[in-house]
């Protein structure tokens, strides 16, 4: 009998969750996949490395658990994770091995949350692919052991697209037909109100909001009354927020003072489509705003507010797409395309050397580029469904999309529309299937090579996006700074991790680091050599002609060491420049100080 997923199974569908085998087979998969990733993630090194963002949430945390609320600071980042972190941290008291169990356990409950939607929306046989496809995701997976706001928003963000199906029409089953339909009105409050807290962690989902309100406002049947209860839950959790820093920093903006900055990120002339450097302003999460203000004023000649710095980006980087519109085509195309194609541009997370560095995350795992040709057949399906609610997977991913495209691409702000591309998915192949098993050949081979031509569009290979998927120096490096801090344990790791990212490119710090390790291993002259490479490349680097110097100084003092090779000292210093250091040298070794 061919697979409809137009009729969904009416008991299977008003089942409780908890009485639905299909639920926790979905939920335990995850799980087990998550918790045996995390035992081998968190004895690795990577663990030991938390990227600036979490060094940031866990100093915010810090101050939020001592009952200091007034730094102004706290106010440049999103609010949602530091509460999340501060609350743990008092639980376990700090143990990141606890904190991110708990998230293994929030991302497989995500997992059955999208088979309880799969479920209502189509079938079970759906929703169960769809949980399937998302407990198998790779990058839900790594980021299950991040301390980042990303797992808690896709959960929050998926539950609250549940209450907002739940309370859309669809063709009642009996048990809803008998009087026991749930208020969809208050399904809708409850929707709004759990979108308000995702907000509050990834402000770019204010666009579903209103782009979800004018949707409900459109419909027939009720629509002003859940549109209104939708947006009120929603502007509830906003206003609140909104009224807190009012009281604590005088702003009554509800968002992070970071938007404005990051829209001129995704939007200045040499904007790449993913996060790029923006001169004289820091990378580090709260540096960046201090800095951004700091520059903001140089150039207006105005003491900023942080919101009214933040206006200031706004307004820069529009004025760059307004006075550019071919440019500003050009960049959107660009965004749109590298949103929906395979390459994982990471920001901060080291997913590429992971892969090669933690065991399990070498089995091929689903993979962004695997789901989405099949998402993207599957939206075209939902938008033309006779059914309203079943559009809503579709909406969902096209406005979220939109959010992220609106400033930057990247992993981590990709992944909250996961599980809904998930679900997207696995309603195309349903579909599929069902065409096959119907014998429809026409319309089967028109999904068969719309599904070909957009995984050729999604992976097939483009040199330009080829860098943003692969391993990074500046991991390479961040992952020997890591061996070093485990005491010295892994001095080995570490030496061939700052040589692969001295072989990627010629940062400073990478080639300061690696002497510092010959150094402490007693091979002076092989971190002298480094180090006078390293000056030779960025002669204004401080730290490492400081530590030059030094290194000199103390193997050339009198009767210090006898077995360094004078011959090769002076060779180095020869060849880099420094004369008269090798003539000294030369008359200590006439004096057989060596």
């Amino acid at each position: 009998m061919p697979l409809k997923l137009s009729k969904p199974e009416t008991d299977i569908r008003c089942r409780p969750f908890y009485r639905d085998n299909r639920f926790w087979i979905s939920f335990s998969l995850a799980l087990f996949i998550r918790l045996a990733f995390l035992a081998q993630y968190t004895e690795h090194v990577w663990f030991a490395i938390p990227p600036v963002d979490t060094e940031q949430f866990e100093w915010i945390a810090s101050l939020w658990s001592g009952g200091d609320f007034s730094d102004p600071r706290t106010n440049h980042i999103s609010p949602l994770y530091p509460v999340f972190l501060t609350i743990l941290s008092f639980v376990f008291e700090q143990d990141r091995v606890a904190i991110v169990l708990v998230q293994a356990l929030l991302d497989a409950l995500t997992a059955g949350i999208l088979y309880l939607i799969g479920r209502r929306l189509f079938s079970p046989a759906v929703g169960l692919g769809a949980a399937i496809l998302y407990a198998c995701y790779e990058v839900a997976i790594l980021f299950s052991g991040m301390l980042l706001p990303t797992t808690l928003v896709t959960l929050l963000a998926l539950l609250s697209l549940y209450a907002f199906v739940s309370g859309q029409d669809l063709p009642a089953p009996s048990q809803e037909s008998e009087g026991k339909k749930p208020a969809q009105a208050k399904l809708c409050l409850l929707s709004g109100l759990l979108l308000g807290l995702a907000i509050m962690g990834r402000p770019n989902l204010v666009i579903w909001a209103g782009f979800a309100t004018i949707w409900l406002l459109a419909s027939r049947d009720k629509g002003k009354r859940r549109a209104f209860a939708f947006a009120s839950g929603c502007g509830a959790v906003l206003l609140a927020l909104a009224l807190k820093n009012a009281m604590l920093f005088g702003s009554l903006s509800p968002f992070s003072s970071q938007g404005g900055l990051n829209f001129y990120i995704g939007n200045h002339p040499e904007a790449l489509g993913v996060y790029t450097e923006i001169e004289n302003v820091s990378n580090s999460p709260l540096e960046q705003v201090e800095t951004s203000i700091a520059y903001a004023e140089r150039e207006t000649g105005n003491r900023l507010s942080p919101a009214a710095a933040s206006r200031f980006w706004l307004k820069k980087g529009a004025s760059y797409l307004t006075a550019n519109p071919s440019d500003a085509l050009q960049l959107y195309a660009r965004k749109t395309l590298l949103f929906w194609r395979v390459e994982e541009a990471t920001l901060n997370v080291p997913l590429h050397p992971a892969r090669r560095d933690v065991p399990i995350l070498r089995i091929p795992w689903i993979r962004f580029g695997w789901i989405a040709p099949f998402a993207l057949l599957g939206i075209g399906y939902c938008l033309l469904s006779r059914e309203p609610a079943r559009r809503t997977p579709a909406l969902f991913a096209i406005a979220y999309a939109a959010s992220v495209i609106l400033f930057f691409v990247s992993t981590r702000y990709r992944l909250p529309i996961g599980p809904v591309l998930a679900l997207l998915a696995a309603c195309a192949i349903a579909r599929t299937i069902g065409l096959f098993q119907a014998r429809r050949w026409q319309p089967l081979a028109g999904a068969l090579a719309a599904s070909a031509a957009l995984a050729i569009a999604v992976n097939y290979p483009i040199k330009s996006f080829a860098a943003f998927d692969e391993i990074r120096p500046r991991e390479e490096y961040n992952l020997g700074v890591g061996h070093v801090g485990r005491h010295w344990q892994n001095v080995a790791e570490a030496q061939a991790a700052f040589e692969r990212a001295i072989e990627g490119e010629s940062h400073p710090d990478s080639r300061m680091a690696l002497g510092l390790v010959l150094a402490d291993e007693g091979l002076y002259l092989d971190a002298l050599e480094v180090w006078a490479e390293n000056i030779r490349f960025h002669p204004d680097h401080e730290p490492t002609k400081a530590h030059f110097k030094q290194t000199l100084q103390f193997i050339t003092t009198p009767l210090r060491h006898p077995s360094i090779d004078a011959e090769r000292l002076r060779q180095i210093l020869r060849d880099y420049g420094y004369q008269s250091a090798a003539e000294k040298v030369t008359e200590l070794e006439r004096r057989q100080s060596f």
